[in-house]
């Protein structure tokens, strides 16, 4: 689950037409509807993409199938 992320780190590779208010709509869902304080991105236009491309890495969220494996405890 994000909202239980402590940070995220973005990186947006956008179509040439995308402007930096669009590119930055993806860090404001993070910190406004998940609640996340930092937040730390990075922004690239790449002209042979036709669609924007995101990844998202988020830390801190837990994972009850990784920490099964793992062996250890699903509470903190």
């Amino acid at each position: 689950e994000i909202k239980e992320a402590d940070s995220a780190l973005v990186y947006l590779q956008a179509t040439p037409n995308t402007s930096l208010e669009e590119a930055g709509s993806a860090t404001k869902l993070l910190t406004e509807d998940y609640l996340l304080e930092r937040v730390y991105w990075g922004f690239r236009i790449a002209e042979d993409l036709t669609e924007p491309r995101i990844t998202v890495i988020v830390s801190g969220v837990r994972s009850p199938t990784l920490e099964g494996l793992l062996g250890i405890s699903a509470t903190r």
